[in-house]
């Protein structure tokens, strides 16, 4: 049963049912904990500017800054060097750059993975 709430005291939200020993021990398991950690954390995280780009932008800004050039992107991506041009001036303007070597900075900056992109 609660009591009443009054301004300044806490509500007692015990249940009849269980003993006081065996709610601080449910309260401290360490999964609980680490779930609890886990969703603060990726509440409060500020987003990074990588999460802007699709999939497909991933994967050439990781051909890019991995040093390919526009003809070898196409190549790989089956792409015309003309769309590849078109998503690395997308990829940049999304993030707001200039040239191939800030670019490269920022990724790495960033945590960037630089795991085997796969052709589609």
């Amino acid at each position: 049963m609660r009591e009443a709430t009054f301004p300044g005291k806490l509500p007692d939200w015990s249940l009849s049912t269980r003993s006081e020993p065996s709610r601080r021990q449910a309260l401290s398991e360490p999964k609980i904990t680490a779930t609890l950690i886990s969703d603060y954390i990726s509440e409060h995280r500020s987003p990074s500017p990588l999460d802007s780009l699709t999939s497909r932008e991933r994967n050439i800004l990781q051909l890019v800054v991995e040093g390919s050039s526009s003809a070898q992107v196409a190549d790989i991506l089956a792409f015309s060097p003309k769309t590849v041009d078109t998503y690395r001036s997308r990829i940049k303007q999304k993030l707001g750059i200039h040239d191939l070597p800030a670019l490269v900075k920022f990724a790495i900056q960033h945590g960037y993975h630089f795991d085997r992109v796969e052709s589609p």
